[in-house]
């Protein structure tokens, strides 16, 4: 999304790694297939992100920054990696949507994130 990410990514084995410094925004959108998404810090610490299985599975949604009068994209997105030129990184987590909202509708998800040492 926005940019492209492919002279920030590389692959090492079953992994793609991400370099988060960058001179340009670029978000990479992640569908079901992918498990979690790890940030490492030069060794010092790391953060890892997952989800549970959503309230609506396997149903999930176009998350990019995009007008309202642009229509959604039918790729839905369960992680993602956001870099901008600023130095702010985030690793996210998307819950499931059902294809139309109505009233009432409850949505879940749990998102979580280990932090390790």
């Amino acid at each position: 999304m926005y940019d492209s990410s492919e002279e920030q990514r590389s692959i090492k084995g079953p992994y793609m790694i991400v370099d988060t410094s960058t001179s340009k925004r670029f978000q990479i959108a992640m569908d079901e297939k992918v498990e979690w998404v790890k940030y490492e810090f030069g060794g010092e610490f790391s953060v890892k992100r997952h989800i549970s299985k959503p309230s609506y599975d396997k149903h999930y949604v176009d998350i990019s920054d995009s007008p309202p009068s642009h229509e959604p994209l039918e790729k839905g997105v369960k992680l993602s990696v956001y870099c901008d030129p600023a130095g702010f990184m985030e690793i996210e987590g998307c819950g499931g949507s059902p294809k139309k909202l109505v009233p009432g509708t409850e949505m879940k998800v749990n998102i979580t994130t280990e932090f390790c040492l």
